[in-house]
């Protein structure tokens, strides 16, 4: 007989990551990702979450913090927030970016995969990491959260000028995290867990700065192990467009899932 938790398990422990590689690709763009800390639009995470967690007084960990987007959310809730982020300069955002608001909680320099949490903690929050997207983190994952878990992540992502851009440099431009919270979700129901589960799915046309989105669209055509010609060529390719055409536009449509475990709720 299948035993569809087996199946789930594998597509997660199948799934590779190089951190190092990781890390130096945040590095590079936490300039960029410090500047959509200040963005209100998340896609309908914060309120998914805030509408199943009450988070006064209650430790919370934002694993994989980024540049402390959600991590002053956390913060502004009335929580005892800390972050996890193991890319050094997005770390320093963060500092500063909490340090702005007034805050200043513990953030842990340190991969997941290698974190020794000091104490349990009574959420973990996630968004768009790579933490989700491995089996090993989805035990320790509910290991160390007492009351709840949220995890939130791209199901699918297209953005026409940087395909056509991929497509002219003879490259493919694929997005991988369509699976993860599939996999994730029938685990947890395998498990006896009994999830809340949401998609938003956005579409629309914006105008491209080629400055702004050279790196993003780098590590999208290249990978995470992008060098500075890589980057140096997107950008060109960029600029050349814009000057040919003026301004810059893309069509862009994505999915985003959300997915919310109560941990007290098991059978």
């Amino acid at each position: 007989m299948i035993n569809l938790r087996d199946i789930y398990k594998e597509k997660l422990s199948n799934n590779q990551h190089n951190q190092e590689a990781s890390n130096m690709m945040w590095n590079r763009r936490a300039k960029e990702v410090a500047g959509l800390a200040k963005v209100t639009g998340d896609g309908g995470y914060w309120q998914f979450f805030i509408e199943r967690a009450n988070l006064k007084g209650t430790r919370v960990l934002d694993a994989g913090c980024g540049a402390g987007r959600y991590l002053k959310k956390i913060m502004d809730a009335g929580a005892l927030g800390e972050g996890l982020e193991p890319a050094e300069l997005m770390a320093d955002e963060a500092v500063n970016y909490l340090r702005g608001a007034g805050y200043e909680p513990p953030i842990h320099r340190v991969a997941f995969e290698d974190f020794d949490p000091p104490h349990k903690y009574d959420y973990v929050f996630i968004s768009n990491s790579p933490i989700s997207s491995r089996y090993e983190n989805y035990e320790k994952l509910i290991s160390i959260a007492e009351k709840g878990l949220f995890i939130g992540s791209w199901l699918k992502r297209r953005d026409s000028l940087c395909e056509e851009i991929a497509h002219e440099l003879g490259k493919d431009f694929v997005f991988t995290r369509h699976e993860t919270l599939t996999s994730l979700l029938n685990l947890f129901i395998s498990d006896g867990y009994y999830p809340d589960y949401s998609a938003v799915i956005d579409k629309g046309t914006h105008t491209v700065e080629p400055e702004k989105v050279a790196k993003r669209y780098t590590s999208w055509i290249f990978g995470a192990d992008y060098s500075d010609d890589n980057e140096q060529i997107v950008l060109q390719q960029l600029l050349a467009r814009k000057k040919r055409d003026g301004q810059l536009t893309s069509t862009y449509a994505g999915a985003q899932g959300m997915l919310y475990v109560n941990l007290q709720l098991n059978f």
